[in-house]
């Protein structure tokens, strides 16, 4: 305790206007790989926006591969139904993150006009 007291002592000189001491950047390579990082974000999406179809990624697909509402075949079936709901297994499959499995999911969807309710008697 007297040694810490005597360091202290010692060095009290260097903290009379806080705890200032020298200071440098220490993550220079850090900071340059973050910012080509944003700059590659920003090309990225710049790129996607200039050439892709925003309005793809909230489509709902069909087993076709035919986005609901989206193209002239499928223009008056807006919504996407799913007449049975997913099995056990792919379930599990999208718990266990193995996309192969759940993307089966995809294979059962049927674009439609309008949603089913329990009291249609007709099919859609």
């Amino acid at each position: 305790m007297d040694k810490f007291n005597e360091e202290l002592g010692a060095s009290k000189d260097n903290f009379k206007n806080g705890p200032i001491g020298k200071r440098s950047c220490s993550d220079c390579l850090c900071c340059i790989i973050f910012l080509v990082a944003i700059l590659g974000f920003c090309a990225a999406s710049s790129y996607g926006y200039d050439n892709g179809d925003p309005k793809k990624l909230l489509l709902g697909w069909d087993s076709d591969k035919n986005g609901c509402g989206y193209s002239d075949k499928t223009k008056d079936y807006p919504y996407l139904y799913w007449g049975e709901p997913p099995s056990l297994k792919i379930k599990e499959a999208i718990l266990d993150m193995n996309l192969s499995k759940a993307i089966e999911m995809l294979s059962y969807g049927v674009c439609v006009k309008e949603c089913p309710s329990a009291d249609m008697s007709e099919p859609v």
